[in-house]
């Protein structure tokens, strides 16, 4: 059963009082599944779950129970579910289609009953499945929250395809990236400020934000990496004033990025080799539970010079020796 709709029940009394809704309100609401280009997509599975009363009028909780319906779209990529929900609360999703990727569900929350119906009435939910290309063996690592930076004030860097920081601190030779801490930190309720900056060694190397798209799919930004407006620096900050809350700490869930490495440059300053990747949701810091930070994020890197392909084969990992929470198992 999914967790929140246990969670749900669990918060409804045993003992309903009289004002409880009798067999629930009706929903409705379209599915509607389409490839990348537009194109209506049929016979995928799309399902909807919600809680709905054994009995016309509820005595326990235990006549409280979740229902699942699934249906298959048609040939305009279109399914329509329409059922007695006794909460406001709806959980759909997409089932994975052979060839793409694989597309999130969400939770629909409606904004009240009338007349019988939960509203909005019908709305449409849309989902856009990206067809699997290209993919392609990559050093791809997932760093935890057990990712110590070594040092303050001090450029640190770490080896992308080793996958350890560089020496004296690690195993890691070509400091792909570099990090530098500066903190000014007591207490998480005092006033503190700490500031983490990315950079590179190599000129023409860098760094740019791509936001995820807003289909869903688990292959969230362009399959190419860009071929210009890198920057040599990134910086986080993170502090406390004035007794205020604390600014930086969350970090935006849409959040990645692509990264260029490694550049060689021509007499005429033109790049003509370089490794390109990219970082999926964002990298994160604290320095709440550490004399120094801790990092977290995930990278992955192509190993060919001059390819920007970021589509990965999570069958192909390059990265070996990795533990159970290091493994990437998203493209």
């Amino acid at each position: 059963m999914n967790s929140k709709l246990i969670n749900l029940l669990s918060s409804i009394s045993l003992v309903l009082v009289l004002t409880v809704r009798v067999n629930a309100d009706e929903f409705r609401m379209t599915f509607k599944v389409v490839d990348e280009s537009g194109k209506p997509m049929a016979n995928a599975k799309v399902g909807a779950s919600f809680l709905q009363s054994k009995l016309p009028v509820p005595i326990t909780a235990k006549d409280i129970v979740e229902k699942q319906i699934d249906l298959l779209t048609d040939t305009n990529g279109q399914a329509v579910i329409s059922a007695f929900a006794y909460d406001r609360h709806i959980w759909y999703g997409v089932d994975s289609v052979p060839g793409y990727y694989s597309c999130s569900g969400g939770e629909l929350k409606f904004d009240d009953g009338r007349l019988g119906r939960w509203q909005p009435w019908n709305p449409t939910i849309k989902f856009v499945l990206k067809p699997i290309g290209n993919r392609v063996p990559m050093y791809a690592k997932k760093l935890g929250w057990d990712t110590f930076l070594p040092e303050t004030n001090k450029p640190i860097g770490y080896d992308l395809q080793i996958g350890d920081w560089v020496g004296p601190y690690g195993k890691g030779i070509t400091p792909d990236f570099v990090f530098t801490l500066d903190r000014h930190f007591t207490s998480v309720t005092q006033d503190f400020d700490a500031t983490l900056a990315l950079t590179f060694p190599n000129d023409g190397a860098g760094i740019q934000s791509v936001m995820a798209d807003s289909t869903g799919s688990s292959f969230r930004i362009p399959r190419l990496a860009p071929t210009n407006d890198y920057e040599p620096k990134l910086v986080l900050q993170m502090y406390r004033k004035d007794g205020k809350s604390i600014v930086g700490v969350s970090a935006n869930t849409g959040q990645n990025y692509f990264f260029r490495i490694r550049t060689k440059k021509d007499d005429q300053g033109n790049i003509v080799s370089a490794m390109y990747g990219k970082i999926y949701g964002g990298i994160g810091w604290d320095i709440f539970h550490s004399p120094v930070a801790q990092l977290q994020f995930t990278y992955y890197l192509n190993p060919t010079p001059n390819d920007r392909n970021v589509e990965f084969d999570p069958m192909h990992n390059l990265m070996k020796n990795l533990n159970k929470f290091e493994g990437v198992s998203a493209p």
